[in-house]
């Protein structure tokens, strides 16, 4: 079984206070209650099984780092931790603090926290600018063509699976000056249009359609076709996924790392300062497509459908650390992982949603 097919909640409490019992021993309760004491919440009388019940969720509903998992176990026992979760000691080498505390939480069955919303996206773009005018241009154009890259396949896939497939269909029959990959000209051959849809997100998933020119042309083809089919956001205005502006941004940055990636010796001197310019295009296109609702939000369910005078409403964790509260027809399950784009920013704004694909 995967890491992910076991998230849930409600089991990782118990899985993950079983674990850290085995891992402390004795000094079990000792621990805890010196992790929550300074709780508003906590009292002396509280039964232990409440209290750790309790300090998950003030995390779980308030951090956005999870090495909070790690507070009442020394670094040494860490490792201990992990193996009374079933983790190897070959699957933590190499780890990150930050990844291992995500790695246990997948293996408790909690969900992870490590969310790459707007907020998320919006601050790697700055710090692809603060490297160049720290002369890590190099470092940087490695940067930006791998975020440039997952930018542009996550709105691929998160709209080509949110019911939008048949116009990539569109693009796909009608290519242009698009050079199509063949592995994404089978997937058009499906016989309906939800496994068209399935197919073509399923390709976009493979790491070799990761280029920054094709990525960014196709989805200025497809948000052509979308606009000129008069498709709505769910706020109410056109649907635009990516302008002409938006596109040659992308263009812009694309040419800006020719000469990281390629010979180009006559480009040498220029090329950190049009580096830099290309990052500020496209740190204002992420702007304005943000603008438009457009870039999906992420979210972790930590509350699965319940009815609301409003409709049926879910909750989760989103990047900016606060809890969201959206409305929909079909709502998420809980400790999914989810992206988004919602009518406003405010709670029980009605959204559309998909499983995040990474």
């Amino acid at each position: 079984m995967q890491l992910a097919d076991r998230i849930n909640p409600q089991a990782g409490v118990e899985r993950l206070e079983l674990a850290l019992r085995q891992v402390l021993g004795e000094s079990y309760e000792i621990e805890l209650r010196a992790t929550v004491e300074s709780s508003v919440w906590y009292r002396e009388e509280l039964p232990s099984s409440e209290a750790f019940r309790l300090w998950i969720c003030d995390n779980l509903e308030r951090q956005e780092d999870p090495q909070w998992i790690f507070q009442p176990v020394r670094a040494n026992e860490r490792k201990f931790l992990c193996d009374a979760l079933g983790i190897s000691r070959s699957e933590i080498i190499g780890k990150s603090p930050r990844q291992l505390a995500g790695l246990v939480m997948h293996a408790s069955g909690l969900p992870s926290q490590d969310l790459a919303g707007v907020l998320v996206l919006q601050g790697i773009w700055r710090e692809n600018h603060t490297l160049v005018l720290n002369d890590e241009d190099e470092r940087a154009a490695v940067l930006c063509r791998q975020r440039g890259e997952r930018l542009l396949r996550e709105l691929l896939v998160f709209y080509c699976g949110l019911g939008y497939g048949e116009y990539f269909v569109q693009v796909l029959k009608e290519p242009g000056k698009l050079r199509v990959p063949t592995k994404l000209l089978r997937p058009a051959d499906a016989p309906t249009p939800e496994e068209r849809s399935s197919r073509i997100v399923e390709a976009f998933m493979d790491d070799s359609l990761a280029d920054l020119g094709f990525l960014s042309m196709a989805l200025r083809k497809f948000s052509v076709k979308i606009e000129e089919a008069g498709e709505k956001h769910i706020n109410g205005e056109d649907l635009r996924i990516l302008n002409q502006k938006e596109f040659d941004a992308f263009g812009a940055l694309s040419t800006a790392l020719q000469p990281y990636h390629h010979d180009k010796p006559s480009q040498l001197h220029a090329r950190r300062s049009n580096l830099l310019s290309a990052i500020s295009e496209v740190q204002l296109a992420i702007e304005t497509m943000d603008s438009r609702r457009i870039v999906p939000d992420e979210m972790v369910v930590t509350e699965a459908s319940c009815a609301t005078p409003f409709g049926r409403a879910f909750r989760g964790l989103v990047d900016s650390g606060r809890i969201r509260c959206l409305t929909t027809d079909t709502s998420p399950s809980l400790g999914q992982r989810i992206r988004f784009i919602a009518s406003a920013d405010r709670d029980y704004a009605r959204c559309k949603w998909r499983v995040s694909n990474w």
